[in-house]
């Protein structure tokens, strides 16, 4: 599972969504260009630089990947799981073997589609991940391509007004 990491005390992402604090979604472009000390200009290099110093880079945590040992291990943690283990158990010791067979396969068919779902679920987010190796920026009204670790940005391919934003972004003429 990918976690997020802590929100560091200057996060203004973590303080705005602060309890009390309506979504960002619902927040109007020009209060969050002035919530997040912005412009449409985008920030300067140097107060890139700073906030980048003060507040660490913008990305996610990468943990190791699950075991599929462990992922299976996983489809067999539930109530009813449970039940149904303690019902084949007590088939079998009633010689109620066509019945403990039925509940047999509906387990091992459970595993299998459940560790299958899990297993592509984890890939998915991982490709995710690979997926947002870059960030599209606006310093000092020039669009730059940055990494998410944050490296020093160069300049973005001209002719795109928008392109795709990794991280949740607001455009400051919507």
């Amino acid at each position: 599972m990918i976690a997020r990491p802590a929100p560091s005390p200057n996060d203004t992402a973590a303080q705005h969504d602060a309890p009390g604090r309506p979504p960002w979604h619902t927040v109007e472009p020009d209060a969050i260009v002035l919530r997040l000390q912005t412009s449409p200009q985008g920030l300067s290099q140097d107060e890139a630089r700073r906030r980048l110093e003060r507040d660490g880079p913008n990305q996610l945590a990468e943990t190791p990947p699950t075991s599929p040992f462990v992922i299976l291990l996983h489809q067999f943690r539930s109530l009813l799981i449970y039940i149904l283990v303690a019902a084949t158990l007590v088939t079998l010791l009633l010689e109620e073997f066509i019945d403990a067979g039925v509940i047999a396969a509906v387990l091992a068919l459970n595993a299998i589609i459940g560790f299958t779902q899990e297993r592509k679920a984890e890939q998915s987010v991982r490709a995710l991940m690979r997926l947002m190796a870059k960030a599209h920026v606006v310093r000092g009204r020039r669009e730059w391509s940055i990494e998410t670790q944050g490296s020093e940005p160069s300049p973005a391919r001209q002719g795109r007004r928008w392109p795709r934003l990794p991280f949740a972004g607001v455009r400051p003429d919507c």
